[in-house]
């Protein structure tokens, strides 16, 4: 999955859809207000940076510089999601 899709993917995970039926002719209507999308990226974007914080407990001096060389280019890609959902 890229950066970018993953970004798509959790954008939507936070999305509320409100769903009003109008009583005249009881046709249901989905809104994706903005302030819905909003904060939506909000909270995608709190996900990523508690993934990081997670991620960056497992680096450390007395690990193998492989095993830290892993966690950078984690953090590396995270970061670039959330990029990505800026974009959005």
């Amino acid at each position: 999955m890229t950066e970018k899709e993953e970004a798509i993917e959790l954008v939507n995970k936070f999305k509320i859809k409100v769903t009003v039926v109008y009583s005249e002719d009881s046709v249901p209507c989905v809104l994706n207000a903005p302030i819905i999308e909003k904060s939506a990226k909000q909270c995608a974007l709190i996900s990523v940076d508690n993934k990081i914080i997670s991620i960056r407990k497992f680096k450390h001096p007395t690990n193998s510089h492989a095993m830290n060389r892993r966690v950078d280019r984690e953090i590396k890609r995270l970061e670039e999601v959330k990029q990505e959902i800026n974009k959005l």
